[in-house]
């Protein structure tokens, strides 16, 4: 993408015109304008920033991750019913490649919602302690980072050990955890999440990470397709 190098404000408003179109043209909520960065708009500026990660780092992943999925599904052809036949093999006629699906709003947000959960009580089944509703209160005591960490390392986490009543003590340790063995950034602080409310972006977004490099527990596009996601309505 070409951009204006001059420091003049009608290059920084150029550059960002470029900027608000790409994102217009990827359907991305866009609630500024191309004078609010150059003015120096923090309000503005923090939402533009929130939705970039929206999109890129949890709706657009999601979207990727299904879209992926079935393509290869819809490309799979019985071998056994076709061997032996060179006719039958010259009759089949190319499959039609899928649409990506258009997803109702919020989806990547209830997608990430629904990997906490399956990763969570994977790590205590039938306990009310793995029990992931939300993206603030829920993660205050740490228990959640501590399941998630232990559903995909089992051996890093003793839970009968490694998670007491210390708030601080148990998020520290899961960030620690996650940053020195699955190689996931280290975003927040235990004195970001152990608060009365924490913040729901700073949550999503560091879960999305975790998640970027650990889709596969559990399967997103088959939780997609049961919880109904998919907005039908063309």
């Amino acid at each position: 993408m070409p951009r204006e190098t001059g420091r003049l404000r009608i290059n920084h408003m150029f550059n960002c015109s470029k900027v608000l179109g790409y994102l217009q043209k990827q359907k991305i909520k866009i609630s500024v304008t191309r004078n609010d960065v150059p003015d120096g708009k923090v309000d503005a500026i923090l939402s533009l920033v929130w939705n970039i990660i929206l999109y890129f780092q949890i709706e657009g992943h999601s979207i990727e991750r299904y879209t992926t999925k079935t393509k290869i599904e819809s490309q799979v052809v019985d071998s056994n019913s076709l061997r032996g036949s060179t006719t039958q093999l010259n009759q089949i006629e190319p499959a039609e490649q899928p649409k990506a699906p258009i997803f109702k709003k919020g989806t990547g947000k209830k997608a990430l919602l629904l990997w906490c959960q399956a990763a969570t009580t994977k790590s205590l089944p039938g306990s009310s302690l793995g029990v992931i509703t939300n993206f603030t209160t829920d993660w205050i005591n740490g228990y959640a980072f501590m399941f998630i960490v232990h559903s995909l390392r089992p051996n890093l986490v003793n839970l009968e050990q490694d998670i007491g009543d210390d708030n601080k003590k148990n998020l520290d340790k899961a960030f620690t955890l996650l940053e020195e063995h699955l190689n996931v950034p280290r975003l927040l602080e235990p004195s970001d999440v152990d608060v009365e409310q924490p913040d729901e972006k700073s949550i999503l977004t560091y879960i999305a990470c975790i998640y970027r490099r650990y889709p596969e527990l559990p399967n997103l596009a088959t939780m997609i397709a049961d919880e109904d996601l998919i907005d039908d309505q063309k």
